[in-house]
């Protein structure tokens, strides 16, 4: 199984002013400073290699399978899914084929998403190759920052006034923990477990 990103995000899960008021930096000095902590946060906690196994913002991924699974549906990581774009796969002759999506129902209502196949529909055959098959999905909780629930938002907002004001990565003659311990109890209500 691989995960590939497609598109990423058009706009970043917080908000740059609002950040910039959260942190009380006035003027244009710091703004940089912040963007990047903006970034910093969004590889720390989104996609694939988040420490959250989400996908924030919406964004188009690739799954890649070696075949189709044996079971009769097919698990999405990285919820919340928003659907199914296609689903490709290499025959026994070697041709790229779409699979309609007449076969199968995209499940986007639990945790992971799952696109089931569909009543009396079997899957085709592959061509016995790495990553024969690959579903295109859409993840994330919307288009807007606003999209995410607000204890995420609060938690990114608090993870980058922890890092805002503890620029140096241990700081001498204190007890340091990687997270702070509010950001990380609001972090675990969103924390997926990648069991897919």
């Amino acid at each position: 199984m691989g995960l590939t990103l497609v598109t990423a995000p058009t706009v970043r899960a917080v908000l740059l002013e609002e950040l910039k008021d959260h942190l009380r930096v006035d003027g244009e000095d710091d703004l940089a400073y912040v963007a990047m902590l903006i970034d910093a946060i969004m590889a720390r906690v989104d996609g694939k290699e988040g420490i959250l196994n989400r996908a924030l913002i919406t964004q188009t991924w690739d799954l890649t399978l070696d075949a189709f699974p044996t079971g009769d549906f097919i698990s999405v990581p990285l919820p919340p899914l928003q659907s199914v774009t296609s689903i490709t796969y290499t025959d026994g002759a070697g041709t790229s084929q779409t699979w309609a999506s007449s076969n199968y129902t995209v499940i986007t209502d639990r945790l992971p998403g799952r696109v089931v196949l569909g009543y009396q529909k079997v899957y085709p055959a592959t061509q016995v190759i790495p990553n024969a098959v690959t579903v295109r999905f859409v993840a994330g909780y919307g288009a807007s920052w606003n999209d995410v629930p607000a204890t995420l938002r609060l938690a990114l907002m608090q993870l980058a006034a922890h890092w805002y004001e503890n620029r140096d990565p241990v700081l001498i003659g204190t007890i340091q923990a990687e997270l702070p311990m509010h950001v990380e109890a609001l972090l675990a209500q969103h924390r997926h477990s990648v069991v897919v």
